[in-house]
């Protein structure tokens, strides 16, 4: 297994993690081209970027308590809110969004509380719909990258993020419209991250996690989680002191590093992109 830097050694790290991540401004030079692009880390060649319009669409990370997948994910939304600045996230907490305090302001960031996820849901797919509609109404057009290559009003990217949906495993109806998300919402641009501590091979089933083309798996405690995550035991032998460190299954199995996110430095960058709103 590749050796990297220290989880915490990234704290001096600053300007390489600003200019993967972008500081304020899009400025990470092929973020610019078409798609949805994220850098959950840095392998020993560079910064791992992935197109989320090319590359798989969803996300499924996976991690153990400890393991650093909290960090991992307001990490890839802190870029995506400062790359993309119309950019609409929406979020699901298990833990009830005390991880996501810091996104509260931002006015693109919407928490979804249980008892209004299945709704929400709905209606996600209603705007899949009506996207698609658009697309069919104009000649030579697929999906949104072409729509926003013809229209002067191009469409935003939408986010759905699940955080630990092994709560959600028995409610069919709200499973039944995440498995139709994952099905059907890459081509209008809206995109669902799902995120788990929990024993992933028992947490959801096949129909779902089939449609997950980005799969990271951090630190796990048993072989069939890293295996459900990424078809891999290598995940379970991540060393506990590895934190942050995690597995990409690609085309191959990337090791990558994390990056590390202070408390304060993500309050300082949502500070920015505050102001750049104002």
């Amino acid at each position: 297994m590749v050796e990297f830097v220290a989880w915490w050694a990234l704290v001096g790290c600053v300007g390489y993690v600003l200019k993967c991540l972008g500081d304020g401004a899009v400025n990470h030079g092929s973020i610019q081209s078409p798609g949805l692009k994220i850098i959950p880390g840095h392998t020993e060649r560079g910064a791992l970027e992935i197109n989320l319009s090319t590359d798989g669409a969803n996300v499924f990370i996976g991690g153990a308590t400890g393991s650093g997948k909290t960090m991992m994910v307001n990490a890839i939304l802190l870029q995506l809110l400062e790359n993309y600045p119309d950019i609409a996230v929406f979020v699901h907490d298990g833990k009830l969004g005390a991880g996501y305090k810091p996104f509260f302001p931002l006015p693109n960031f919407h928490m979804i509380p249980l008892d209004g996820l299945e709704s929400q849901l709905q209606a996600i797919l209603s705007e899949v719909d009506s996207r698609n509609a658009r697309f069919a109404g104009l000649e030579n057009c697929w999906d949104i990258e072409d729509y926003n290559q013809q229209q002067e009003s191009p469409l935003n990217y939408w986010l759905v993020v699940i955080d630990e949906f092994s709560h959600l495993a028995k409610k069919k109806n709200i499973m039944e419209k995440l498995v139709e998300m994952a099905c059907r919402c890459r081509s209008a641009g809206i995109f669902l991250m799902m995120a788990t501590q929990r024993k992933t091979d028992k947490a959801v089933g096949n129909d779902l996690t089939d449609n997950f083309g980005v799969r990271i798996a951090l630190r796990v405690l048993e072989e069939s989680s890293s295996k459900a995550i990424i078809g891999s035991p290598e995940a379970c032998h991540i060393p506990a002191s590895k934190k942050g460190q995690a597995i990409y299954r690609g085309d191959e199995l990337i090791t990558f590093q994390g990056f590390y996110l202070s408390s304060g430095e993500l309050v300082r960058r949502i500070e920015k992109i505050k102001e750049i709103e104002r």
